[in-house]
């Protein structure tokens, strides 16, 4: 969506070739070494590519190949994203539950094992019914987030006693069927001009 001089108008789309994709999804994912160290690649290519991914590796041990498939059964979904203003680093989170990792191997895989089973029960849902993944969602965003909590990389804000569900920030966690956001301002315009 974007303000022209008549107002508010849906963007013409295209999509990028095939090979313009995995250009782009190269530089992402080199942003992504930047600001996070060592990163799955997850989040590029699914930014790239659309939809949703399951993010696998091809073993068990450490440096395995990652193998991404697209889930088919992902319907579209209205999710709401905010900003926490709780400051945080990937980098340091990463490094921490690999420390994490490296004390206590043995629990640490038990809760990998637990956000994986939580996935899979998510993927189930989206696969059934919509009133079925309305009435599991809650309560598998709070079983994610008590297993974030405990490898580290979550804590207390998320969790306020005063939200719905611990670690949504919304009343309305899962909207199948609302429409896009609209805001009441048009989007800030870019008046800095090109310098040579």
């Amino acid at each position: 969506v974007w303000a022209g001089e008549e107002g508010w108008r849906e963007a013409e789309t295209c999509t990028p070739s095939s090979a313009a994709r995995e250009l782009i999804n190269g530089w992402a994912y080199c942003a992504e070494c930047i600001l996070h160290g060592t990163p799955s690649g997850l989040d590029n290519a699914v930014s790239c590519e659309g939809g949703g991914m399951r993010l696998q590796r091809a073993g068990r041990e450490s440096g395995a190949a990652l193998r991404f498939e697209p889930i088919a059964s992902l319907r579209p979904m209205t999710v709401l994203v905010t900003n926490t203003n709780v400051p945080r680093s990937t980098r340091r989170l990463v490094a921490k539950v690999r420390a994490l990792r490296d004390a206590q191997p043995a629990l640490t895989e038990a809760l990998f094992g637990a956000v994986a089973s939580v996935a899979e029960a998510f993927l189930a849902a989206t696969a059934s019914s919509e009133a079925r993944l309305s009435a599991e969602l809650p309560e598998l965003v709070r079983i994610n987030h008590g297993l974030l909590v405990s490898l580290g990389v979550s804590g207390a804000p998320l969790a306020a006693k005063d939200r719905p569900f611990p670690g949504c920030v919304h009343d309305t966690l899962y909207a199948p069927q609302a429409p896009p956001l609209r805001t009441s301002s048009p989007p800030p315009r870019n008046t800095a001009s090109p310098q040579s």
